[in-house]
């Protein structure tokens, strides 16, 4: 289910949402998704209680994302329920963003330890890439939509620790030089080109588009493993791909530190970690790589150009009812 809202700016930069949930016999709910036009500004906190409000941020000044409306919707199959909605945000003026940005300086993108900024901006590509990737075998359950694989929430507290290990002078790029959570999985990303500055890094998704990119061609969604003649170094690429793709995988933190990204995916590792039988192996990639609905014009990094066909049916099959 969702709820719309049209804006009365077709070029409004969307600062955050702020969703308060009904007070009066109100059950708790858990993951909406907040859309800005068609691009995905984040999720609702697991547990949202009676008369509770919640904001969802929509990314940091200047780069607020811009569109017409607002759409609020489940992401489990449960009912609507909103009191009240609150959009904030500037116009698309110069002026506006300005202000937005002088406002905004007293917390600057590493005011609490980490590069919040980028945790942003990465996060919504992971989920950008994650929503095209639909669970087909629940479609019949679902009234003719399938299931798209969870959206990442942000793990402040992790960042913090993860961004606090890349900073010691000591780390030169080795993952072996930081301490990972048990229930983390981890994707390193090395800018090799003329471009390696965290400036450049935090403005762009090559690290995401990277890890995406370059393992999923070769991945096969019916056997859960590499495609026939796939090289060991494509194989180690898709690790990279299923790392952030992993369904049962919650929350994302990111590290930046001069040429280096690096992500670690917890609550959850990903990659079937622990199982030893090939077919438990085989059953738990099935059931957490879910396969694409994604087609794309261009897969050059940085400069992806993608469809989301479920994304498309299922707002097309919408207005028809």
């Amino acid at each position: 289910m969702k709820w719309t809202g049209k804006l009365k700016d077709e070029n409004m930069k969307v600062q955050s949402v702020k969703i308060t949930n009904a007070n009066s016999n109100a059950q708790r709910f858990s993951k909406y998704r907040v859309v800005v036009g068609t691009q995905t500004c984040g999720l609702t906190p697991e547990t949202v209680a009676a008369g509770e409000t919640v904001i969802v941020t929509c990314g940091s000044a200047p780069s607020y994302i811009i569109g017409s409306s607002v759409t609020i919707e489940t992401t489990t199959d449960t009912h609507l329920q909103i009191a009240e909605v609150e959009i904030i945000g500037t116009d698309g003026t110069i002026q506006a963003a300005d202000d937005a940005l002088k406002n905004n300086a007293g917390t600057p993108c590493n005011a609490n330890g980490f590069n919040s900024c980028y945790n942003d901006l990465a996060r919504q590509r992971h989920n950008d890439y994650r929503e095209g990737h639909e669970y087909t075998d629940a479609v019949k359950a679902n009234n003719g939509a399938g299931r798209i694989t969870t959206l990442l929430i942000t793990d402040n507290v992790r960042a913090k620790d993860l961004q606090t290990q890349m900073n010691k002078a000591t780390f030169r790029g080795q993952a072996s030089q930081l301490t990972v959570p048990k229930d983390c999985s981890m994707n390193m990303y090395v800018e090799s080109g003329p471009s390696s500055s965290v400036e450049d890094l935090v403005k762009n998704h090559v690290a995401t588009d990277t890890w995406y990119q370059t393992g999923e061609p070769h991945y096969d969604y019916k056997t859960g493993k590499a495609k026939a003649g796939t090289s060991d170094a494509m194989k180690s690429a898709i690790n990279d791909f299923t790392t952030m793709m992993w369904e049962q995988t919650q929350t994302v933190s990111f590290g930046i530190k001069v040429k280096y990204v690096v992500g670690w995916y917890c609550n959850q590792k990903g990659n079937a970690h622990g199982i030893t039988k090939a077919e438990d192996i085989k059953k738990s990639y099935l059931a957490n790589i879910a396969p694409s609905c994604l087609s794309f014009s261009s897969r050059i990094v940085n400069n992806v150009k993608m469809y989301n066909k479920c994304y498309n049916d299922r707002e097309l099959k919408t207005h028809n009812t």
